[in-house]
This record gives C-alpha cells, structure tokens and sequence, in this order.
C-alpha cells in the first residue's frame, strides 16, 4: 500500500500536483482483510476531505504477484499542471486531461 501510494505521489508530482488534488480513489484488493489493516499508511498521505474512496475485493489483479491497485483520479488546478517527461514517470501511467473548471452558475 505505502509504495503504491508514494508512486501515484510521485506521478502527481511530476505533473504538478499534490496528494490533496486526488479527488477519487478505487482499491482492487486481493486480500480486503489484509487491506482494511492499513489505514494508517493511508492516513500518512491523505488528510481532509479525504478523496471519494471505492474498495473492490477481486480474485486476482493481472500480474499475480501484486497484492492492490489503485486507480486515482486528481484534479490539479491549470495554474500548477505541468507536461512530466517520460523519465519522470517511466514505468507508471498517467492520463492527463486538461479543462477548465465551469463558472459555478452553470453547475448542475
């Protein structure tokens, strides 16, 4: 859990965002039990309002030897949001989508 988190920190980072910009999280954990035991390394790196959180309990991820994945979804503010280089997040994905955020009259 800790590495994974520190990789979507790290990918975060080199796009010009912070772990308070995460605004979703889903978990697909083989093990729910063991899962549920590691809320304090979550709390090392989330403080709130904690990002809207989904926890799937599935059979197996796709390399076998991996325990969680965690998808994360941020919202980082124009102003900040950078182009991070391959180097930066080699080996990691990252999709950025860039929007300006709607003026708040036309929110639903």
């Amino acid at each position: 859990m800790r590495q994974t988190l520190a990789n979507i920190r790290d990918v975060l980072a080199a796009l010009g965002g912070q772990m308070q910009d995460v605004i979703s999280l889903v978990h697909y954990a083989t093990d729910i039990d063991a899962f549920m035991q590691t809320g304090d390394v979550r709390n090392t790196f989330f403080a709130e309002p904690y990002p809207v959180t989904t926890t799937l309990q599935i059979e197996r991820l796709y390399r076998p030897d991996l325990l969680i994945e965690i998808a994360a979804i941020a919202e980082i503010p124009l102003a900040r949001l950078r182009t991070a280089s391959r180097r930066t997040c080699a080996g990691r994905r990252a999709f950025v989508t860039p929007r300006a955020r709607l003026p708040e009259s036309t929110r639903r």
